[in-house]
């Protein structure tokens, strides 16, 4: 019923979201109770109604990402963060330089390979210093933003949201 291909994800994207760890394919037309049914094995939380946390996914090729996925009636955007930011500075927690530095690592990690599955962003501005905000208009149907900002604290972000109208079936 749910598969996971070799297509392009600038096609596969305008479809649904491939996740490489659990190796599935989510389109975006899925109901809350049938994405509840492709994970009923996985580890998946529910945060609040309309909202599901899977964990420690792989997703474009990055590893120990957590999705957080949020419906209006099917699926309307993905949020994907990092499980662990140890890997990309091991003292990312004790110090504004280690974070700054995980961040930093983990954005280029990012960039590269949204770039390689999308190319190029639609859209980049500098939002602060040693970071870029970007966007990628897909189809007109698709929108992935990807971006650091500082909010109490520095955070990283990236979406991908379904921009399509929603009826009801």
């Amino acid at each position: 019923m749910y598969y996971h291909n070799n297509q392009c994800n600038q096609e596969n994207i305008l479809q649904g979201i491939r996740i490489d760890e659990p190796k599935i394919f989510v389109p975006w037309d899925t109901s809350e109770n049938a994405f509840k049914e492709m994970f009923k094995t996985s580890d998946m939380s529910v945060v609040s109604k309309g909202n599901y946390f899977v964990k420690d996914s792989t997703i474009f090729g990055e590893r120990l990402c957590n999705l957080g996925f949020t419906f209006e009636i099917t699926i309307r955007k993905v949020g994907i963060s990092r499980s662990n930011y140890e890997e990309y500075h091991p003292d990312y927690m004790k110090s504004l330089a280690g974070l700054k530095t995980a961040l930093s690592r983990s954005f280029a990690m990012f960039q590269k390979s949204l770039i390689k599955e999308f190319g190029e962003p639609s859209r980049r501005d500098k939002v602060l210093d040693e970071f870029e905000s970007c966007e990628w208009n897909i189809g007109d149907k698709i929108k992935v933003y990807h971006y650091v900002i500082d909010r109490f604290g520095l955070s990283e972000y990236l979406f991908i949201e379904n921009v399509q109208r929603y009826t009801k079936a």
